[in-house]
């Protein structure tokens, strides 16, 4: 009986002992796994270690599952990749699932050195220190029949020590069982938290404007079939830059411009040109908000001004087209965008639809042709694609709309009389862009 009471307390002491540890799956560059299992070995070989999966819960460590399972220390590491140097972060956590620090390690193609294993070693001793052995309490005395003479006592045996198995990364730590945690899913191509985007190209455009319900027989249409376009456009989000912004990381400014500058426009009748130009500008705010990193989703809700002109001059002779009036649309530019990238970014595509409600139409409303006054609203939309080239480079095209519905004031005794207009711009962009 004496026996088999000191191999219990043997055995409960041995128990005491071990510090209860678990190592989690690594996150980042998949290298991280070698220097796992490398820690794995050296810390089970004094140590219990303990089923990751019964600590985790939604691929971090659960609090209430380390408390449950009396643990002393997790371990957690993180991989990362800056110019080919490889970096183990280590963070070590105690009991109650609280930090205890982290310190990072240079990853070699073979995993961690011995060096830093050892030190890895001592950073998770720091939070979880080996327990000393309790001295093992001595057995009550037996009774003794009194009329039994006194025998001498055998010689004393050592007591047996129990037979502690070799520590390993058992069905405990190994990744290959049913019990296997669930490995983080990598990540979805995502659309990337940029804070300066640059676009340069040419548009491609034609232009149709034409009365409605026209009453006098003075006012001209006019169509311009495809003409070239200059165009260009930047956006910016200053909270971008530390890449530490949260919400505000999505707040930017946007301007851009397209211009077609030196067009002709001739009657048939004529050879003396009439000097022409387009230019649309649009300037505002942009709210970029991206429901989830792994969706490779973002949706940008903007707000700004919208001027929009076409005019024909006056010919070498100073004569104008007669029942042509200028327009130049000025409003306010309200809508939203869509970007959804694949394939790690290299593939994206986009659309944007927004409102123009205008308060100012230009000559055309005015007392040199529908002096009673009107307004316009305009629709501008587009849907393309983007191929990234190499880095920050991409290639981009588009199709795209613009068109403003006017409508005027009128009576039978105006020089000019029509229920209203329509201005359509249909074409295509292409150009490059620029994303930091």
């Amino acid at each position: 009986m004496q026996k088999h009471f000191l191999l219990i307390a043997v055995l409960a002491s041995t128990s005491a002992l071990a510090q209860r540890i678990s190592v989690l799956p690594f996150t980042g560059d998949k290298s991280g796994a070698t220097a796992r299992t490398q820690l794995v070995s050296a810390l089970c070989d004094s140590a219990e270690c303990v089923n990751a999966a019964t600590l985790i819960t939604k691929n971090r460590a659960d609090p209430k599952k380390l408390k449950k399972n009396n643990m002393d220390a997790v371990v957690l590491g993180s991989v990362t990749v800056k110019k080919k140097v490889k970096t183990l972060t280590i963070e070590v956590l105690n009991g109650a699932g609280t930090s205890k620090g982290k310190k990072a390690y240079p990853l070699e193609a073979s995993g961690l050195s011995q060096k830093n294993i050892q030190a890895v070693v001592a950073q998770v001793q720091k939070v979880a220190p080996a327990k000393e052995a309790a001295a093992p309490v001595a057995p009550p005395p037996e009774d003794k029949p009194a009329a039994k003479p006194a025998e001498p006592p055998p010689a004393a045996k050592p007591a047996p020590v129990a037979e502690t198995k070799p520590s390993r990364p058992s069905d405990d730590m190994r990744d290959d069982g049913e019990t296997k945690p669930e490995e983080p899913a990598p990540a979805a191509k995502k659309s990337k938290d940029s804070f300066l985007v640059l676009d340069v190209g040419a548009d491609l455009l034609t232009r149709k404007f034409e009365y409605v319900n026209v009453v006098t027989p003075n006012l001209r249409r006019y169509d311009l079939p495809f003409f070239p376009s200059i165009a260009a456009r930047a956006e910016f989000y200053p909270f971008a830059i530390s890449g530490k912004s949260g919400a505000l990381g999505g707040l930017g400014v946007e301007a851009g411009i397209s211009t077609a500058p030196y067009l002709k426009s001739r009657k048939a009748s004529e050879m003396d040109p009439y000097p022409t130009s387009m230019t649309r500008f649009d300037a505002g705010l942009r709210f970029r908000i991206i429901p989830s990193k792994d969706l490779g989703l973002a949706i940008t809700p903007y707000a700004g001004l919208r001027l929009h002109s076409f005019t024909v001059g006056a010919n070498a002779a100073g004569t104008r087209l007669d029942g042509l009036p200028n327009i130049a649309e000025t409003g306010l530019r309200l809508g939203a965008q869509l970007d959804f990238t694949v394939l790690d970014g290299a593939l994206s595509f986009f659309g944007r639809f927004s409102v123009i409600p205008t308060f100012s139409q230009g000559e055309i409303v005015s007392a040199a042709f529908f002096s009673g006054g009107g307004s316009s609203f305009g629709i501008d939309a587009g849907v393309g694609v983007g191929v990234r080239i190499v880095g920050p480079l991409s290639v981009r095209a588009s199709f795209e709309y613009n068109s403003y519905a006017l409508k005027f004031k009128t009576t039978e005794t105006d020089t000019y009389v029509a229920e209203g207009a329509n201005d359509q711009y249909l074409g295509a962009n292409i150009g490059l862009r620029l994303s930091f």
